[in-house]
């Protein structure tokens, strides 16, 4: 008996170093990561939102139209602080990834004390999500920060039947972090709502439904809504918040598509890149739901859902972006749960819970199905527990032994997409052998051509500093050039989108109502994809009776009145 009692504590021992090891392996690999990939564009941009309100003295809605712009509230306050120590903002992307990555870290560990008494299965679910950053942008994007938030409040009141005043007051605060990311999650709450109206009416109590652990959610949500909306009145008042409330919903970027037109691009973009993958899924998961004796045929239909999936890598991630590595193991784990015959609710529950959030991903977005894809990780933490479900009903070596090689193959997929891909350069990690050496992006690696080109535009807008108090318009993608100039910003966001006539309508329309903001100095790049129409340009010039000088890699307008208008 003592020697039995032995052999377990050894077990459990040898379970947990091995979970350790794991976990700090991954840890190692995100920090080895950190240097690596281009930052200038939306990595600057999830900083320079929260900067503007520092450094400009803007307020919310009023003054900056992006629709993301919410999610910058979660960085006001460290974004505050490194511009209190270093001014200059050299070095803030770095600064901000190895942030990030202690953050990602720490919210891997809490998972896996949720999941810990899902034992093997909760540690390879943690790896999942830890092996997988949206895009693989190593930052606070809002992608990743509401995926950290809704994943951590999902698995909270997946792992307790009964949550406490604690639990339940911190979903709160995590839901209402999710909906400043995306702020459609609303109409989730509306729903949640109804639900528990309607259970108090009937007078049943339900878990996180029941009216007590509402109120308490209610009061966690309370929180961080209470704090933001004193930010914004103490910078403004609500009529000019209502004013421009429609500017903020007018942006290409951001889901104010026609819905319409937005499925049929969607759909477009499944039949091209997904098409075959997604026919035999559909074929092979009606089969199996139709075939009431599946369960005599189990290593047939495994079998065939390996060869799925693995049709499924070959189609999503030789094809597309990094995101999409996750879709197929989510689909994967929906046939192992047809196959396995047990009717886990809660498990299933997690697994819709990723699929729905895909689609509130979708409608806020522009990125179709990458975005889905990114949001699903919550189902392929469930995919593992279906696996963990079928291993344990089903004694057959073959099935055991697919679908723990299955397991392996989207971990090891994980860590070599990770690894090897950035999300702005084609080339891989290991060519990235160029480091910035000065400004906002100092100490990350990249090519050479980057590097280059990035030199060349510091010394062309190097001027722009000279001037602390006019504000400033860097009508670019490189929102990078606004934690560098340091100056008050003069335009409707640091993230343009396009540069097109709909982003120059939108620019005067911009400076139309907001005739003090108007900017002093409006620069223009000459090279790239970032390249302005000069028609554009000289409409800009033209409506406000601007000088303009032109350099090697851009042009600038400038004020003598502070843009007043003829």
């Amino acid at each position: 008996m003592i020697s039995k009692i032995g052999d377990l504590i050894s077990q459990k021992s040898i379970f947990r170093l091995i979970s350790a090891a794991l976990f700090v392996a991954t840890a190692l690999l995100l920090f080895w990561k950190i240097p690596y990939g281009w930052g200038g564009y939306d990595e600057a941009f999830y900083i320079s939102l929260p900067y503007r309100f520092i450094i400009s003295g803007d307020a919310y809605v009023a003054d900056e139209w992006n629709l993301a712009q919410f999610s910058s509230f979660i960085l006001i306050l460290p974004v505050k602080l490194f511009s209190i120590f270093r001014p200059n903002m050299e070095g803030v992307i770095l600064f901000f990834r190895v942030l990030y990555s202690v953050v990602h870290i720490l919210v891997s560990f809490i998972i896996l004390m949720l999941l810990r008494k899902e034992g093997v299965a909760g540690v390879f679910a943690t790896l999942i999500y830890m092996l997988f950053i949206p895009f693989n942008i190593i930052n606070f994007s809002y992608d990743a920060v509401g995926l950290s938030c809704i994943t951590l409040c999902v698995l909270l009141i997946f792992s307790h039947n009964r949550p406490g005043r604690l639990i339940t007051v911190t979903v709160g605060i995590l839901f209402a972090l999710a909906v400043l990311c995306n702020p459609y999650l609303v109409v989730l709450f509306a729903v949640y709502t109804v639900s528990a109206l309607v259970l108090f009416v009937k007078k049943k109590q339900d878990g996180i439904l029941c009216m007590g652990n509402y109120l308490s959610v209610l009061s966690g949500i309370a929180v961080p809504a209470v704090l933001m909306i004193a930010f914004v009145l103490t910078r403004t008042d609500i009529s000019l918040v209502i004013q421009n409330l429609p500017c903020m919903f007018n942006d290409p970027t951001h889901g104010n598509t026609d819905i319409l037109i937005k499925i049929t691009e969607t759909l477009a973009e499944l039949k091209r890149i997904y098409f075959p993958y997604l026919i035999v899924w559909i074929l092979l998961t009606i089969i199996q739901l139709a075939d009431k004796n599946r369960s005599r045929r189990s290593v047939a239909y495994i079998f065939i859902a390996v060869l799925v999936f693995a049709l499924g890598i070959e189609a999503f991630v030789f094809n597309v972006r990094v995101n999409c590595f996750m879709l197929p193991f989510a689909f994967f784990g929906l046939n192992i749960y047809i196959q396995s015959g047990i009717n886990n609710r809660r498990v299933l529950a997690l697994w819709f819970s990723g699929l729905i959030y895909g689609i509130f991903m979708w409608a806020v977005s522009d990125q179709k199905m990458y975005i889905i894809s990114m949001a699903v990780v919550l189902s392929d933490m469930a995919s593992v527990l279906f696996i963990r479900d079928l291993y344990r009903n089903n004694k057959n070596n073959f099935v055991r032994v697919f679908v723990i090689l299955a397991v392996v193959a989207q971990l090891g997929m994980q860590v070599v997409g990770f690894s090897r891909a950035t999300h702005w350069e084609s080339v891989r990690v290991e060519d990235l052998n160029a480091m910035y050496d000065r400004g906002p992006l100092k100490g990350l690696r990249t090519t050479k051509d980057k590097v280059d080109e990035y030199n060349l535009r510091i010394e062309d807008i190097s001027g722009c500093r000279e001037e602390k108090d006019g504000r400033i318009a860097f009508m670019t993608l490189s929102t990078w050039e606004y934690l560098y100039a340091g100056r008050p910003y003069g335009s409707f966001s640091s993230w343009l989108g396009y540069t097109d006539d709909f982003t120059t309508d939108k620019f005067i329309e911009w400076c139309r109502m907001h005739p003090d903001k108007t900017p002093e100095e409006i620069y223009f790049p000459k090279n790239g994809a970032e390249n302005w129409n000069r028609e554009n340009i000289e409409k800009i010039s033209d409506y406000f009776d601007y000088d303009m000088e032109e350099s090697k890699m851009g042009i600038t307008l400038i004020s003598a009145d502070t843009g007043e208008k003829r």
